[in-house]
């Protein structure tokens, strides 16, 4: 049976959970401090890293993917361009780098566009997440063990991702219509001005 390794955070944990079925209260203050110790220790290394991720969504990486994608496609359009087979061809080869390069920019246009409300979802996810770690550091440790506390880590750091930003859209943006849809039916059937309003 795998041993935790003496002096780990798991190694603490299992000597705190004995002391949680010997109700040792005065072992229980120390499992408490560690906890919370392990909490701001990981929670300073999440937000520090999360800070440097959603500054480098701020900072325009599809502008950078852009210029990177347009010189790549001159260079690939270059080959094409110096051949001695006529304008037909160095036209021809314009026109797919134009087109190429356009694609890109537009990405680059849209990303600007929902790169705000991306973070903003992240923003708002991370807090509530936050939420059941500040509980559970006011909870005694019988009640939050370093697992829960881990699992809850876990979800806040998850919730500082754009999968879960566009998840957390996607909630917002279902609620919405499925919303739109009710008061479209309720003043389909309403019979004055006055009932629409009030659906």
């Amino acid at each position: 049976m795998p041993v935790a390794k003496a002096g780990s955070w798991l190694d603490f944990y299992e000597k705190c959970r004995d002391h949680v079925t010997a109700n040792n209260s005065v072992e229980l203050v120390k499992c408490r401090n560690f906890r919370d110790l392990v909490i701001n220790d990981l929670m300073f290394i999440i937000n520090h890293n999360y800070s440097a991720y959603e500054g480098n969504l701020l900072a325009g990486r599809a502008k950078a993917d852009f210029y990177v994608g347009a010189t790549r496609s001159a260079f690939e359009t270059g080959a094409t361009l110096i051949d001695a087979t006529g304008v037909k061809t160095v036209l021809s080869a314009l026109a797919t780098f134009t087109g190429s390069t356009q694609t890109l920019a537009n990405e680059a246009f849209y990303y600007e566009q929902t790169g705000p409300a991306l973070i903003n979802a992240m923003r708002a996810d991370r807090k509530t997440a936050h939420l059941p770690i500040l509980a559970g550091m006011k909870s005694e440790y019988k009640d939050y063990p370093l697992t829960a506390a881990m699992a809850d880590l876990d979800a806040y750091f998850r919730a500082g991702t754009i999968a879960s930003a566009v998840i957390a859209l996607s909630k917002a943006t279902a609620n919405a219509e499925e919303e739109a849809t009710s008061k479209l039916q309720c003043a389909t059937k309403a019979l004055t001005a006055t009932d629409v309003r009030t659906c």
